[in-house]
């Protein structure tokens, strides 16, 4: 609301979550930014912003109105609606990734198969094959069985990147300009000859990433499995400081442990429920021996 671009020293744009779309003006500022070689990491949500979505479509995403559902994360402990990804694609930031992460309430995030020449996009994470998506009338009526009609079975991309070449506007006019004028001073342009003041500039190289839920790296699930990883490697990735990307120093903090549905009925019944009544029931016997004794 108080400037009308991004920093010229910005690392990288992120759009976390966003509750509300983006108005037509700040569509055209993040394309701005993103000509200019721009880094751009986006974490949504489902049902939501239509006219960023559409923007993204312009650099190779392809979306639906859907959210996931996963019968392997119930299998996990965990809940329909939280995608476990165990496949990933070869790519600098999930190269030998081989740690589980958790996509709670994610949307697809495809790549379109008609991607323009200086558009180069893939898809990085999937869903497990039992999964599959439906729309938000599904969602809302609690009907998550899958329609071939509205739906897509797994696996499904919930992850994906792409970059962008883009060409600086002054190298453009300068090359018409030279070529107008004088043939040989286009012919040195071209060739990037010194004392040419016409020269080009080499062509920029926009990076996006973008994430089909934003819940996978908040605050609550940010150490679970593999999802503080992931993230601080697209972040590496996207600042081109691809030294960093997997060699970050473990935490000794505890990892959260998933656990199947049996297990944490076991877990729970048999230190809470087992083991105290156990002892409830043996001093119940020792006390009643006692008095028998006591009173023989």
């Amino acid at each position: 609301m108080q400037t009308t671009s991004a920093p010229d020293d910005a690392a990288m744009l992120v759009i976390a979550g966003p509750k509300t779309d983006f108005i037509d003006e700040e569509i055209e500022q993040i394309k701005t930014y993103l000509n200019k070689g721009g880094k751009l990491l986006v974490l949504l949500n489902p049902f939501k912003s239509p006219k960023l979505t559409g923007m993204l479509k312009e650099y190779g995403f392809e979306f639906a109105d859907d959210i996931v559902v996963d019968r392997m994360s119930k299998a996990l402990g965990g809940d329909y609606l939280m995608p476990v990804i165990t496949s990933y694609v070869q790519f600098p930031i999930t190269k030998n990734f081989d740690v589980a992460s958790f996509f709670p309430e994610t949307r697809s995030v495809k790549v379109s198969k008609n991607t323009i020449p200086s558009v180069t996009a893939k898809e990085l994470a999937l869903t497990s094959p039992v999964s599959w998506t439906i729309n938000e009338e599904q969602l809302k009526s609690g009907k998550a069985d899958f329609d071939e009609k509205t739906g897509t079975r797994g696996p499904v991309p919930v992850m994906a990147v792409s970059t962008y070449m883009t060409t600086p506007p002054e190298k453009e006019a300068g090359a018409k300009e030279d070529a107008s004028k004088e043939p040989e001073s286009a012919e040195k342009a071209l060739t990037g000859q010194k004392g040419d003041a016409a020269a080009p500039k080499a062509p920029l190289k926009a990076r996006l990433v973008v994430f089909g839920s934003s819940l996978f790296a908040s605050n609550k699930f940010f150490k679970l499995q593999g999802n503080g990883e992931l993230f601080m490697n697209t972040v590496s990735w996207l600042a081109e400081e691809e030294n960093l990307i997997a060699i970050r120093p473990k935490s000794s903090r505890g990892q959260p442990l998933v656990l199947t549905e049996r297990q944490s009925l076991l877990t729970f019944l048999i230190p809470v429920v087992v083991v105290p009544l156990a002892w409830f029931v043996l001093g119940i016997g020792v006390y009643s021996y006692r008095r028998r004794t006591a009173s023989g």
